[in-house]
């Protein structure tokens, strides 16, 4: 940018705002390099005026009005912060941060970048529609900048338009626009100030004749047809603004610069502000301020009590952001806790901009963090602020607070709003803020309703995320956790929180129950809400014994009841398999029964149920479990017997080799030193877990019958036609296999014989210790008969070795 201000801020490219004579200026973002004040800056492109008459007013009309506002310093005018600086193609100069313009505010977007206006949501119809309660104080805020001027600066302003009004970020309304303001010393001499402007002419003037006069729709009577200006003329424009503001800018006098036209409607202003659809109350406000006469016209001392502005909203916000700073301890403690009730009746935006930077201001000071406190959690919910907004404005002031212990109404306070803590600022911020809040909550031993308070929230659920927010970041799906413990990451509560809520379970120092009876129920509720965040090995080796000794410590009396029920939820949600909840839990649970704190025969019956169910349990694990190995033996066994166990080595023989034209060999023989040593490792295995043992059976079953298909089809190659299926192994030894199928099979053998002779087959009976095959007494060779049995048994063998 060709100004020195580029020089020492960094200008946002964007501007969010334009005013002034004639809309010129566009109002940019922007951050001081050094100091990182925010402030905005007013620039006037000089290339985009034209002609150059109307350049040369417009520059000398921009002059005047910064050159005025610098000699003048008052919180209701536009507070300069660098004065004008011009170069060849810009005039430039920096106030405080603004948000927008009255004339933006009401539709009137001229000088604004057209992309911007269009694809930017900010500068839609809706982009900043003003509400009454807005109305009335900023109307007020003029009225006080007006009184400046007149008894203070005395000067009369003489330009009160919409072009001339700036809202800053904390929604205030900022008076500029003194191009044709004049110093009341020259009314009362009877001399003409050099700068005031020259009488309107009867017909509407050129556009550039018209730039250096003030706006006739805003201009008193005695001004436009008299050239008389004095103070009773800014009631006049305040008047018109008024009506503008409630009817789109649009003032009751609409001459358009002409003079003729202006006498025309000035008798028929009454008419006009009568038949408006505006509110009432407003419209009466205006028709008091444009009155002819300026005389009859309410004096801006008495406009306050005027009807229009006895409001007791308006009272609340003209008391946050006057009263409130220099008021007493106690008047501000009285309207703190009047107001927490009542600020969900306040327009969102006036609680963001106005009331809640006020009530963060009082966070500063110890005496009203109680008061100020569920003020600030009620308005930052009211005010729809999101994560972000949470995390940079509220969060900041709240965590100092988070360790301070004393006093206790402190914590107290911001325990209460936990809930609310953790939705504002989002379940990752409170992940890491909140651990300091509840470590010292739970440190406070000496205040044991802080304490109890602090452990009952930690067990509290977590309210949904405000899906209306404010913030640019889109709004979470839903919430991670169910609660507030839940948040925390599991370190934090393993060491952190549960050993605090651990000591409270713990006896005292000089006696055998806990010092505090009544901080071991909710103790107990929140370490029940971190079990579902705790590993098995945390449990068993830290919980279970911390669990044992609460049980055993418990004191009679009339928080025994309540201890009993929550120490039975912890038990029933702790993860433990049913054999190690009886071993462990069952025998606590018989202890906590037959103690001296339960006295009650519900409470009594209750234990006893729960631990007739953990017995149960572990009774029907148990049952299944050695079944389930029983089965799994029997399995095993009938497999392994079913391989005609036990088998001699086997000798070094080749494979056999199919005849014809089959392929491959369909019995493969082991060597006897690999089948000795696959004996010695089978012997050596350890015994499998009955689920083991079950996927076991079932490998070999499917092994089993995959050899008996696969022999089944090498006997069909080598006897070049199908053969049936064979007998099974267990069938064949325990002699029940008869029929066509013994006999197919010894068929199918009898060509196996050396030299043509045959061999006929059948199964030993089932006194055989061996459960082969045996040869007929014809004295055939049965060499390759025994190889392959052989071969089949120690397959089925090899099948078990990982048993």
């Amino acid at each position: 940018m060709g100004n020195t201000l580029a020089r020492d801020y960094d200008i946002a490219p964007a501007p969010v705002a334009t005013g002034g004579p004639a809309m010129c200026w566009r109002v940019h973002p922007a951050t001081h390099r050094t100091t990182k004040r925010a402030c905005a800056v007013f620039l006037l492109e000089k290339k985009l005026v034209t002609p150059k008459q109307r350049l040369e007013t417009l520059l000398a009309l921009a002059r005047r009005d910064v050159a005025t506002l610098c000699r003048l310093r008052h919180p209701a005018l536009l507070e300069i912060v660098e004065p004008i600086a011009e170069s060849p193609t810009q005039l430039a100069f920096a106030t405080e941060p603004v948000l927008t313009s009255l004339a933006n505010a009401l539709g009137n977007w001229t000088n604004m970048p057209g992309p911007i206006r269009s694809h930017s949501a900010a500068f839609g119809p809706d982009a900043y529609t003003l509400d009454d309660l807005e109305i009335l104080r900023g109307v007020l805020q003029l009225a006080r900048a007006l009184s400046f001027c007149h008894l203070d600066a005395k000067l009369v302003h003489g330009n009160l338009v919409p072009e001339a009004v700036y809202v800053n970020q904390r929604g205030e309304w900022k008076l500029s626009g003194f191009q044709f303001a004049q110093f009341l010393s020259y009314a009362s001499s009877g001399s003409q100030d050099p700068n005031a402007p020259q009488q309107y002419p009867e017909h509407a003037p050129s556009p550039a004749a018209a730039l250096a006069l003030p706006n006739l729709d805003f201009s008193a009577p005695e001004y436009a047809l008299q050239h008389t200006l004095r103070p009773e003329s800014d009631l006049f424009a305040l008047g018109c603004l008024v009506f503008a503001l409630y009817n789109h800018g649009a003032s009751p006098i609409r001459a358009s610069g002409n003079l003729l036209t202006y006498k025309q409607q000035l008798p028929q202003l009454s008419a006009v502000m009568s038949t408006s659809s505006s509110p009432s109350a407003p419209v009466q406000l205006a028709a008091d301020l444009c009155r002819v006469d300026p005389n009859d016209r309410t004096p801006l001392a008495l406009l306050p009590s005027h009807a229009v502005f006895q409001s007791p909203l308006l009272a609340a916000v003209q008391f946050v952001t006057t009263t409130l700073p220099t008021a007493s301890d106690l008047d501000k403690a009285a309207f703190l806790k009047r107001l927490a009730g009542t600020l969900a009746t306040f327009p969102p935006r006036i609680v963001r901009r106005t009331i809640l930077p006020a009530l963060l201001a009082q966070l500063k000071l110890p005496a009203m963090v109680p008061f100020a406190l569920p003020c600030v959690m009620v308005a930052a919910e009211s005010a729809q602020l999101g994560p972000r907004d949470w995390t940079e404005s509220v969060l900041p002031l709240l965590r100092p607070l988070f360790t301070v212990d004393r006093p206790a109404a402190i914590m107290m306070a911001l325990l209460g709003h936990v809930p609310a803590m953790v939705r504002g600022m989002g379940e990752r911020a409170w992940a890491v803020d909140g651990v300091p809040l509840m470590a010292t909550a739970l440190g406070m031993t000496g205040d044991p309703a802080v304490v109890a308070l602090a452990a009952r929230q930690l067990a509290a659920g977590v309210p949904p995320p405000l899906t209306n927010s404010t913030s640019s970041l889109p709004p979470p799906t839903g919430s991670a956790s169910t609660t507030v413990m839940g948040t925390f990451d599991a370190a934090h509560i393993k060491t952190v929180l549960l050993p605090k809520l651990a000591a409270l379970l713990a006896p005292g120092s000089t006696s055998s129950t806990p010092a505090v009876p009544e901080l071991v129920p909710p103790a107990l509720g929140a370490i029940h809400a971190a079990i579902s965040h705790l590993d098995r090995d945390f449990i068993t080796s830290t919980l279970l014994p911390t669990l044992r000794v609460a049980s055993t410590a418990i004191a009679p009396g009339p928080h025994a009841a309540t201890t009993v029920r929550a120490l039975l939820a912890v038990y029933r949600s702790l993860p433990l398999p049913a054999d190690g909840a009886a071993v462990v839990v069952a025998p606590a649970l018989l202890r906590m029964a037959f103690s001296d704190a339960v006295r009650d025969a519900t409470v009594f019956s209750e234990i006893m149920r729960d631990v007739r169910a953990l017995v149960s349990a572990a009774e029907d694990f148990g049952t299944r479990k050695l079944r389930g190995a029983e089965v799994m033996a029997a399995h095993t066994s009938d497999a392994l017997r079913g391989g005609s166990l036990p088998l001699p080595p086997p000798p070094m023989v080749p494979s056999a080799t199919p005849v014809g034209s089959g392929g491959g060999a369909w019995a493969t023989v082991m060597p006897s030193a690999q089948w000795q040593n696959s004996q010695t490792q089978q012997r050596q295995q350890p015994p499998l877990a009955p689920a083991g043992a079950a996927v076991a059976a079932a490998a070999a079953a499917a092994s089993l019958a995959s050899l008996t298909a696969s022999a089944t089809a090498g006997m069909g190659r080598v006897l070049g036609s199908t053969a049936p299926p064979p007998p099974s192994l267990s069938a064949i030894s325990n002699g029940t296999s008869t029929g066509t199928g013994v006999s197919a099979w010894s068929a199918a053998f009898s060509g196996l014989g050396g030299g043509g002779r045959t061999a006929s087959w059948q199964p030993v009976s089932t006194a055989s210790p061996t459960g082969s095959l045996a040869r007929s007494s014809n004295g055939a060779t049965a060499a390759t008969a025994t190889a392959t049995q052989h071969a089949v048994s120690r397959d089925v063998l090899t099948m078990f070795d990982p048993v």
